[in-house]
């Protein structure tokens, strides 16, 4: 039986949020029935009306689709619902948030011609990866500063920190991120949290091995040599790449807006933004008003940033040459520091 308007009218709300996130209107209604364990007919049958949703169902759909439905209850632009992963499920360890990194990403490379803008004041955080001892660190950092976990309390940090199921989700990770085409924005500063955790840590003999900070600083520079490779070529490179592979990349000399990390996601089918709230979590919202508002906010910031990558040889390598002069002073810090301790 058919329901009342407002009924009709909301759920076909649900349903045209769920079509949004396919190519293919058939897809949807496949994914929803094995959703729902329904058969296709009588998916057909609620698209059409003849059928109202039970608020089971419009709860899984809810649940499995991540629609806010307050967003389509709500008849007010200055109304934003967000999505907010930590709220659904709290991170109780490193690999709950590289399976929400991934699947994140995934879910951004299902969209047709996704293009990815990133601005951000420290280094995108899919960039260690390509170092995984300068990974192993950022995570170890995040999991006792802001996580909080319990099985790293108290614990220095070593090498071998990471489960080989959490080393195989860095370079999946990678793998995913260098398949992106995206246009970033970054500072002179991109560099400066970690080098400054580093010999934070390295000062308050934070490491099990005391060669360690200094090896993650030689990481650092040989990190920084690569990405100057990856913006002269414009691709994703991997380490010793001098070809093209990898998708395209545009990166952008910007010191004039200083911002959390912003992440928006342009495409055919649905834009999205990701803001981190508690660094390093993220939240994300599909809502018009602000997905349209961040990509304009990302054009002004585009006209008034200095191309680096591509022949921008002048200004990038002015750019990096800073970075490596950072790099090159934090590893001189270092070597002082474990000098000091080794006098104590």
């Amino acid at each position: 039986m058919g329901g009342s308007a407002d009924q009709i009218r909301f759920q076909d709300a649900i349903l045209e949020a769920i079509f949004q996130r396919f190519t293919k209107h058939s897809e949807a209604i496949s994914d929803i029935s094995k959703v729902l364990d329904l058969t296709v007919n009588a998916i057909y049958r609620r698209v059409r009306g003849e059928t109202i949703l039970s608020p089971d169902e419009i709860k899984i759909l809810a649940l499995h689709y991540n629609i806010s439905l307050d967003g389509l209850l709500v008849d007010d632009q200055t109304y934003v619902p967000f999505n907010y992963f930590p709220l659904i499920k709290p991170i109780k360890s490193i690999l709950d948030y590289l399976e929400n990194m991934r699947d994140d990403l995934l879910k951004i490379t299902s969209l047709p011609d996704a293009m990815l803008y990133y601005a951000s004041a420290e280094i995108p955080i899919f960039y260690y990866a390509y170092f995984p001892e300068l990974m192993s660190f950022k995570l170890y950092v995040w999991a006792i500063t802001v996580w909080k976990l319990d099985y790293l309390k108290d614990r220095k940090f070593e090498s071998n920190l990471l489960t080989s199921k959490e080393k195989m989700l860095i370079e999946e990770i990678l793998a995913i991120y260098r398949k992106m085409p995206s246009i970033e924005f970054w500072s002179l500063n991109i560099f400066d949290n970690t080098l400054n955790q580093i010999e934070y840590f390295a000062y308050m003999n934070g490491f099990v091995d005391p060669e360690t900070p200094l090896q993650l600083s030689l990481a650092a520079e040989k990190l920084v040599a690569h990405l100057r490779e990856v913006a002269k070529s414009g691709h994703k490179l991997l380490l010793g790449d001098t070809g093209d592979s990898g998708s395209a990349f545009e990166l952008y000399h910007n010191e004039m807006i200083f911002t959390n990390n912003t992440v928006f996601v342009k495409n055919p089918l649905k834009d999205i933004v990701f803001s981190s709230y508690c660094n390093p979590n993220f939240i994300s919202t599909e809502h018009s008003g602000i997905t349209a508002h961040c990509f304009e906010w990302f054009m002004d910031i585009k006209d008034k940033s200095t191309l680096l990558s591509h022949n921008s040889s002048r200004h990038r390598d002015r750019f990096f040459d800073s970075l490596a002069r950072k790099t090159k002073s934090s590893i001189n810090r270092i070597t002082q520091i474990a000098e000091e301790l080794k006098q104590d």
